[in-house]
C-alpha cells in the first residue's frame, strides 16, 4: 500500500476595513460632489470598492459619474433630482 501526501499552506489577513466612508452632502443641480472612501487591506490582494446608491450598483460611466482606482472617491458631476438618494460603499 502506497501513502500519498499534499500540502497547503494558510495565510490569514484582517478584513476590509471601511476607515473613512461617504457622508450626507447637500449640491444643487448641475454642481458636482465627491464622496471619499478610505480603505485599509492587505494589499497582497485584490480589492474592489463597488458603490450602490438606496442598495442598488451604482453605473459608474467613466465621464459623469466616476471612481478614482487609488483614492476610491466617488464623483457624479453634472447633477440632477435623479441622482439624489444614499450612496454607500
Amino acid at each position: 500500500m502506497s501513502s500519498k501526501s499534499a500540502h497547503a499552506s494558510l495565510k490569514v489577513v484582517d478584513t476590509i476595513t471601511i476607515v473613512n466612508g461617504p457622508t450626507d452632502k447637500k449640491a444643487k443641480v448641475k454642481d458636482s460632489v465627491c464622496f471619499p472612501c478610505e480603505v485599509i487591506w492587505d494589499p497582497n490582494f485584490e480589492m474592489t470598492v463597488l458603490w450602490k446608491k438606496d442598495n442598488v450598483d451604482m453605473r459608474v460611466d467613466g465621464s459623469r459619474i466616476t471612481v478614482d482606482d487609488m483614492t476610491h472617491t466617488l464623483t457624479m458631476r453634472d447633477l440632477t433630482f435623479a441622482d439624489s438618494g444614499k450612496p454607500q460603499n
